[in-house]
């Protein structure tokens, strides 16, 4: 699979290597849409229509380093474990260098001063003078009195969103206080910083503000009735700046897209028929349709693709910016085939019994599970106990990648674990009131394991998430509220606290 960041820059110095494909796989055309308006429209159109490309990160390379400080061991060793090892469900960008959950029985006043203190104390390397070094996540809870917080150093916060008053920054911090409202610390904090540094959740969270912030702002101009010299500097500027950085992203995707397109084109009939050669009850219709339905996406925009090889390298960035819409939705094909390659390879060697890709989706299988016993906790012990009772399963089928009935058994495994995570689900639902069950994973997504969407299974990664969230909002409105930044030694250290 390529990786984004062997892609070399094509866009600045040399000519598009692409080549229109319609000979290999078909041609399709897609037309796009206008939007414009008039009127009170004037005002919104002085600020660029937020995409969400534009807020779109590429995950690291490598797993985040996580550890716990807990002072008053108000955490089981069991419960740590399992918190370090779920860190590898959290898709962080490259700016995150370390995550520490924190958790405090007893606090000040003012949690800001307690995490403050316990770090001059305990860990310098991770505090200076002013701020919070660099490339360093905290989230925690402090129990008495109760607030839930987030801090970050100012190159996290700074990309991350995580400063005094970003939205971003209260929604990561309210995703902590459901978990521990229900007495499940580690749920709360896994929800937290998942909401804080996952790039996939920050990236909803900061498109969503955006255009919350587009239409306030015409609102307010609309109200306000601004003058055209004062407010037009800053307009001017805030609309250069936006164009700068969607053209930038645009000849980004096209790099990347340049390099990419047509190989992964030239294997597109190889997937597929490896796809189809798949056999065992891993791989069910909705399955095959999520591939199916890729592969169809991916060859209509042949003839699109193709149109853009008329671009020169040196083009003004208007023709790649009129284009951005285009150029990222063949760059998100491109690494869907690419993710869903991997996945469909995945699968072949689990049903050709393959040791290894056996062990490894157990161990995925198994961290999911201990994912369950969270959320399980806060039902019923017999769940919690059940949920474990399939973890130790799945440990136990690890050690027989070789077993003459390990598909079997693998199988039996993942309908006993789809029971789970229905049970559990229906009864969350109860509780956080949302409109509609959380979604499966897809083949063409990152985070697929074998055994997602198995007879309706949806991980309890998922599930956790969405019950964060549908929690969040349930509360959002019995919130206590705003986010406090604040330090009593003036110390100005991106994040802020919230209680509850």
């Amino acid at each position: 699979m390529t990786d984004s960041r062997d892609i070399k820059p094509f866009a600045s110095n040399r000519g598009p290597k692409v080549t229109s494909i319609g000979a290999i796989i078909g041609t399709a055309a897609v037309g796009g849409l206008l939007l414009g308006g008039v009127g009170a429209g004037a005002c919104l159109a002085v600020f660029n229509s937020p995409e969400r490309s534009d807020y779109v990160m590429q995950p690291a390379q490598r797993e985040v380093q996580a550890d716990i400080m807990d002072p008053d061991d108000v955490l089981t060793p069991e419960e740590e474990q399992r918190m370090l090892r779920d860190v590898s469900r959290i898709a962080a960008p490259d700016v995150v260098q370390g995550l520490h959950y924190m958790v405090f029985a007893e606090n000040k006043e003012n949690v800001n001063d307690s995490v403050e203190e316990y770090l001059r104390d305990n860990h310098q390397e991770l505090i200076g003078k002013d701020k919070f070094a660099d490339g360093q996540v905290f989230v925690g809870v402090g129990l008495d009195p109760r607030q839930a917080f987030v801090f970050a150093g100012e190159d996290v916060a700074a990309q991350m969103k995580l400063r005094k008053n970003d939205s971003h920054l209260k929604q990561s911090i309210e995703a902590i206080k459901p978990g521990v409202r229900d007495d499940n610390i580690p749920a709360g904090l896994f929800a937290g910083a998942a909401a804080a540094i996952d790039v996939d959740r920050a990236a909803d969270t900061q498109y969503e503000g955006a255009k919350e912030d587009r239409m306030a702002a015409a609102v307010g101009l609309g109200v306000a009735g601004l003058s055209v010299g004062g407010a037009g500097v800053g307009l001017a500027g805030g609309v250069r700046r936006s164009r700068q950085k969607k053209t930038q992203q645009a000849r980004e995707d096209w790099d990347y897209v340049s390099q990419t397109y047509t190989d992964v084109a030239q294997r597109l009939r190889e997937i597929d028929i490896r796809a189809h050669s798949l056999q065992s009850g891993l791989v069910d219709e909705r399955l095959r349709q999520d591939w199916e339905g890729l592969r169809d996406d991916f060859l209509a925009i042949d003839s699109q693709v193709g149109s853009l090889m008329s671009i020169p390298a040196d083009a003004p960035d208007e023709q790649f910016r009129s284009r951005s819409e285009l150029i990222a939705n063949a760059r998100q094909l491109c690494e869907r085939v690419e993710t869903a390659e991997a996945n469909i390879e995945k699968l072949h060697r689990i049903e050709n019994a393959d040791a290894d890709a056996r062990r490894y989706e157990l161990y995925e299988l198994e961290k999911d599970l201990a994912q369950a016993g969270y959320l399980a906790a806060s039902i019923d012990p017999a769940l919690e106990r059940h949920a474990k009772e399939l973890e130790d399963a799945t440990t136990e089928l690890s050690k027989e990648p070789h077993h003459p009935q390990f598909m079997e058994r693998y199988l039996e495994l993942l309908d006993r674990s789809a029971l789970l995570s229905e049970h559990v689900q229906s009864q969350l639902q109860k509780r956080n009131e949302a409109d509609e069950r959380p979604e499966r994973t897809r083949i063409y997504d990152s985070n697929f394991f074998a055994g997602s969407g198995y007879h309706g299974y949806v991980p309890f990664y998922v599930v956790s998430t969405w019950d964060s969230d549908a929690t969040t909002a349930r509360d959002s409105s019995s919130s206590s509220g705003g986010v406090n930044s604040g330090f009593s030694s003036g110390f100005s250290g991106s994040g802020g606290s919230s209680s509850f």
